[in-house]
């Protein structure tokens, strides 16, 4: 299964590459589900993508992990600017709504923000590994395999 998201990723405070980085069996989170998770938004414009209120979720993050004694190696500090590296290295510049808002208001959303091309992932493109993408000024839209979507154009 292709499950790449990303050229880069931030692991044991380097940034590797996708392939070269694997989690062994023994890992306590597969047996026992330990593990802590934070939400991240951001919002972007022509050039930039601005991360959301980054020093709380990661203080969140650090606040969960000490709830399972899970102790962090890096600094607070340390995280926040790793996750600004680590956007910029991927060259991620741009949104993503994952609220459970009504179609219509994203849709209106994404106009307003001249978002010309939207991805579309519900629970039956989950099942299917496909997506939808339509494209907001034309109204034209597609529905694709997940892993034919970089590649992807109108």
């Amino acid at each position: 299964m292709n499950t790449k998201n990303a050229d880069f990723i931030w692991f044991d405070g380097e940034f590797k590459s996708w392939d070269s980085v694997t989690v062994p069996i023994t890992t306590h989170a597969l047996h026992y589900g330990t593990s802590v998770f934070e939400g991240i938004r951001g919002y972007s414009n022509d050039q930039n993508l601005f991360i959301f209120k980054l020093k709380e979720h990661m203080q969140r993050l650090l606040q969960s992990a000490e709830v399972y004694s899970i102790n962090s190696n890096y600094t607070l500090s340390e995280m926040c600017t790793s996750t600004i590296e680590l956007l910029r290295k991927n060259n991620i510049k741009s949104e993503i709504y994952h609220e459970t808002a009504k179609f219509d208001k994203q849709f209106k959303y994404a106009d307003r923000k001249n978002i010309p091309i939207i991805i579309i992932i519900g629970s039956k493109e989950l099942e299917n590994n496909t997506c939808v993408v339509k494209n907001i000024q034309t109204g034209k839209q597609e529905t694709i395999k997940q892993n034919e979507l970089v590649s992807f154009s109108f």
